[in-house]
Formats: structure tokens, C-alpha cells, sequence
């Protein structure tokens, strides 16, 4: 690694030695046993060394390794890839990392997630679209990722071979305090809580800071609170595409528990037109995403009780025009 001092800073040129190294073996441990992915990661390089390497970037400051954008790297034509946290361990302030859509299904015995929770400066986490089994949450719940404390982006969505799993109580979602977005859509998980088909509310309360939640293609029947549930003040954005539901007004009347929610997603969906009267009690609903759904044909005469409503996406559910409401204009995109 090479300093540069220009306008009376220090700036870093290059990186370090044990990094480029690790990246080196971390290549190796992609492409097993005969893959070609990742040429740019060479053994000699150039003074920018390693933070010019495909999916690599680095800290302007410090030189130090701060994201590693692995996503789809591996050729899924390779035998199935296990996870060996001890490779990232010399990223000592790695900030990002993503590992989706790499036909993941487990790690090597004793390097699993528990060791990646001494990455302390891990903010965000992509393990979208592998192929982990039911056996990772329950893992997961056993190791728990302590250390990550900082970590505010959580993405384990499309995970298909996962089913029938109660998820936010195996999360152990006490632990993600600084969490601000967490993605689990399309999983087909079916209990989000003691009862069948209901997401705790209470799971969810630890997340302080949650201000956006996908829970998309899962089976949710409602939100389940009770008398000591308290109110989430931080959940804005919440992802219901697609979900398999038998009562969608139970559902929808549900949402209750998320009084400061902003936007809904639920594309995809059938809603029947008395339905979305259930959504009145979200009196700071500003924007509602009802695209590719089967809707009645008078649900615009509905939409008159969401006062706080400023924006109504419709594109693909076979209905046109614009909307006034007391006054203000409320974009229909079409």
C-alpha cells in the first residue's frame, strides 16, 4: 500500500498485502474446482492493486477493503458452494457484502455465520437466492450474529428451500438493533410467529429503526398483536406482493399495527372493492401500489376514504384516468 499526502491529507493508494491475498484465496474458493470467474483478481497487479479488482471498492482514507459485490459471481455449472467465513475475516472494515444468487446451501463445519459476526463494521448483508435449506435459520438462531451491530440491510429473500418455518422468532431479530431494511420475500415461509399464518408484531418491535419490510410471495394471514403490543413508529415501507392470504380484509385490517406506514405494496393481489376500506385507519398512507391486480370496477369510488393518499399506482389492473381528492391531485400511473 502507497500514501499519498495532497492538500493536507493523507490519501491511500492501492491495498493491503494480507487483503489482496485473501482476495486471492477467495477467488480460488469461488472458482472450485474449475471456475473462471473473477479475472481482473490477478496475483500481480498494478499500484491500485486489488481496489481496482472487479467487486472490489475501498476506503479513500484508509485503503481498507469496504465492499465486496459477489452477487451471481460463481457459475452455477460448479458444484454447490459452501460458506467459509475465515476468507472475509481480514476485511476488517468491510461495510457491504453480497453473496446472492450464487447457489449457496451451507458452510464448511465451524466457519459459518458466527465467525462472520466479527466483521463489527458490517452494515449490510446480501445472501438473496441461494439455495440454503431449513437448516440455516435454526443455525442462525444457535449462532446469532452478535457482533453485527452496525448492520442495517438484511436480504435473504428468495431462499426457496426454506418452508414452514417460524422466521422472526428464529431470526433472533433482538440481535439487529441497527437494522433499517429487511427483506425475507419469497421464501414461502408460513409462520412468522406462534400462530399459523400470523406475523408477531412483538418479533418485529425489537427492530427500533426497521423503516422498510418485504415480506412479499410468503403466506401471511394477518399481524398479530395484543393488549401490551406497542405501536412501531419506524416502519414507512412495507412489501405485501404476491402474498397467499384466504382473508384479505382480515389482513388488510391487520395493518393497523403500522400507523406511520407511508407506502403498500400489494401487486399482485385479488382485492375485492370493500375491502381497501380496511386501509382507512392508515391515516399517513401517502402512497398505495396496487399494479397487475385484480380490482372491481368501481374501486376508484373506494379510494375517497384515504385522505392522506397522494400517490395510486395501477399500471396492468385494467383501470385509467386521475383522481381528485379534497383538492389534491393524486397521480394515477397507468
Amino acid at each position: 500500500m502507497v500514501l499519498s499526502f495532497l492538500n493536507r491529507k493523507w490519501y491511500c493508494l492501492g491495498c493491503f498485502e494480507e487483503e489482496r491475498i485473501s482476495l486471492l484465496y477467495l477467488k480460488e474458493n469461488i472458482n472450485f474446482p474449475n471456475g473462471i470467474s473473477l479475472p481482473s483478481w490477478v496475483e500481480y497487479e498494478t499500484k491500485a492493486g486489488c481496489c481496482h479488482w472487479e467487486g472490489v471498492q475501498c476506503s479513500n482514507t484508509t485503503g481498507r477493503v469496504i465492499q465486496l459485490d459477489l452477487y451471481d459471481i460463481r457459475y452455477w455449472t460448479l458444484e454447490d458452494w459452501y460458506f467459509n467465513a475465515s476468507l472475509f475475516l481480514p476485511f476488517q472494515e468491510l461495510r457491504n457484502l453480497s453473496l446472492g444468487y450464487n447457489n449457496l446451501v451451507g458452510w464448511i463445519e465451524n466457519e459459518g455465520f458466527d465467525k462472520l459476526s466479527k466483521l463489527k463494521s458490517l452494515e449490510a448483508l446480501d445472501l438473496r437466492e441461494n439455495s440454503f435449506d431449513r437448516n440455516i435459520l435454526s443455525s442462525l438462531s444457535h449462532e446469532r450474529l452478535l457482533g453485527l451491530k452496525k448492520l442495517q440491510v438484511l436480504d435473504f429473500s428468495g431462499n426457496h428451500g426454506i418452508k414452514d418455518i417460524d422466521v422472526l422468532s428464529v431470526l433472533e431479530l433482538n440481535d439487529f438493533i441497527s437494522l433499517e431494511e429487511l427483506d425475507i420475500r419469497g421464501n414461502q415461509f408460513r409462520s412468522f410467529g406462534t400462530i399459523y399464518g400470523s406475523v408477531q408484531i412483538n418479533e418485529l418491535y425489537a427492530l427500533n429503526d426497521l423503516v422498510e419490510l418485504d415480506l412479499s410471495k410468503n403466506e401471511i394471514e394477518k399481524f398479530n398483536t395484543s393488549k401490551d403490543t406497542k405501536t412501531m413508529h419506524s416502519l414507512q415501507v412495507l412489501y405485501l406482493d404476491g402474498i397467499i392470504v384466504s382473508n384479505i380484509s382480515n389482513m388488510l385490517q391487520s395493518l393497523r399495527a403500522f400507523p406511520y406506514l407511508k407506502n403498500l405494496y400489494l401487486r399482485y393481489m385479488k382485492i375485492p372493492i370493500a375491502t381497501i376500506y380496511e386501509l382507512r385507519h392508515l391515516s399517513k398512507l401517502e402512497g398505495l401500489f396496487l399494479d397487475n391486480s385484480h380490482l372491481d370496477a368501481n374501486f376508484l369510488q373506494s379510494i375517497g376514504v384515504m385522505t392522506s393518499l397522494k400517490f395510486l399506482s395501477l399500471s396492468s389492473c385494467g383501470l385509467g384516468g386521475t383522481l381528485l381528492d379534497q383538492g389534491c391531485y393524486c397521480g394515477l400511473d397507468i
